[in-house]
């Protein structure tokens, strides 16, 4: 490749190239199947991804979280072409990736893997219920202005003040017209043929949302493919 092409391409925004993967034809009919069988997350392979932009696939390790995120809204622009009907039926699509460059062992996830996709090996022991997860709620004012405070975690975020006449206490949830997803935790341990001798197994907890719910269940063996996040731990009765 020439310098000046080179240039080019890493000047591109990050959705426009990954839109540049999605048009090509395997993409294309794969974002076709997707409509035919209503599904909301596309899987890419990460050595195929690097063959066709190393600086996308860097990003996807390191900026894991944004990268997704453009990937995911690329995914979106290029359904608007191949389906624009279901495009606009469906809110959130998902870039999922697999095949990333070497797995870590669950004992070795630490902080230097936080905010970074990572993949590991294990077997589920435990899994919760699905649950419904609030992502987007929005609030009533007593002015009776409506306001929306998109949300993250289990404790439910009021508005800082309302939009309109800048009251700050007071709001009321409206469920009805909030935005929930599906929503289930797991509890993730190291394989028998995986720990040192000696050793007690160790695990770590996690998180599935929107279309990966229910797909596994304890006993099963599974590689999991996900960004590590920090959480404080809870006081017991808290």
């Amino acid at each position: 490749m020439k310098g000046g092409e080179a240039m080019a391409r890493m000047a591109l925004d990050p959705r426009e190239r990954f839109q540049e993967l999605f048009a090509q034809d395997s993409y294309r009919v794969k974002l076709r199947h997707m409509a035919l069988n209503d599904e909301r997350s596309l899987t890419i392979d990460f050595l195929e991804l690097s063959v066709f932009d190393e600086e996308l696939a860097k990003g996807i390790l390191t900026k894991s979280e944004d990268y997704l995120q453009y990937a995911a809204s690329a995914l979106k622009a290029q359904m608007r072409y191949e389906d624009a009907q279901y495009a606009e039926a469906v809110e959130r699509f998902h870039v999922r990736v697999r095949g990333l460059p070497g797995k870590i062992s669950i004992r070795n996830i630490g902080a230097s893997h936080i905010e970074k996709l990572v993949a590991f090996d294990g077997i589920i022991v435990r899994a919760t219920p699905v649950k419904p997860l609030l992502v987007e709620a929005v609030f009533q004012c007593k002015c009776g202005a409506e306001n929306r405070v998109p949300q993250q975690g289990s404790f439910i975020r009021p508005p800082v003040r309302c939009e309109s006449c800048g009251r700050t206490v007071g709001f009321d949830l409206i469920p009805e017209k909030s935005k929930f997803i599906d929503y289930q935790e797991l509890r993730v341990q190291e394989r028998p043929e995986d720990l040192p001798p000696g050793q007690l197994p160790r695990y770590v907890e996690v998180y599935l949302e929107d279309d990966l719910v229910d797909k596994a269940r304890p006993g099963d063996r599974v590689t999991v493919t996900g960004i590590v996040r920090a959480r404080p731990e809870t006081l017991p009765g808290r």
